[in-house]
């Protein structure tokens, strides 16, 4: 069986149209205070939270606004940069180069929301 190829990420999320690494930084810096300002008004406790459909673009937009407060782009170039940053991110993790993380649930929650298992 043939081992897969290594992946080279900085070629398969650069390019000028994806954000650079420093604005990259930029967000990751940011995004715990975006989706924590976002979910507020959740119930559950901060690290319990997982996004609504809805609020994952109102996380999209206020981290393309953190990218704007930073100096770095302005709105209407960071928001086709930033989508095409996180296509190119989704199509390594389809191709199962790079995972996303576990969503953070509890045991018996996450029987009922993957009767078969998370894999399936």
């Amino acid at each position: 069986e043939d081992a897969p190829k290594p992946v080279d990420l900085a070629a398969a999320l650069g390019g000028e149209d994806k954000l650079s690494p420093e604005l990259v930084q930029t967000v990751l810096d940011t995004i715990g205070a975006t989706v924590e300002k976002i979910t507020g008004c959740h119930p559950e406790r901060l690290e319990e939270r997982a996004l609504l459909f809805w609020e994952f673009f109102e996380v999209v937009m206020q981290s393309c606004r953190e990218l704007v407060a930073a100096g770095g782009i302005p709105l209407h170039r960071g928001v086709p940069l930033f989508v095409q940053t996180l296509v190119a991110y989704m199509g390594l993790a389809d191709k199962g180069l790079v995972a996303l993380p576990a969503p953070p649930i509890d045991s018996s929650a996450q029987e009922d929301a993957y009767p078969d298992g998370p894999e399936n």
